[in-house]
């Protein structure tokens, strides 16, 4: 019983990271398609 709410504890853990995860994906995809990412991009390469 112990063993069981572990595991699914665990599955709901790697569930959510999961869930969070497409979700900053879809985020920076969204924000590497408008054109202001790639101008702080540069201006942060330039500064470095």
């Amino acid at each position: 019983m112990i063993l069981l709410n572990i595991a699914k504890m665990y599955f709901n853990r790697i569930n959510t990271l999961w869930k969070m995860d497409i979700v900053s994906n879809v985020y920076l995809e969204n924000k590497i398609r408008s054109h202001s990412y790639w101008k702080e991009f540069t201006l942060c390469k330039l500064n470095i």
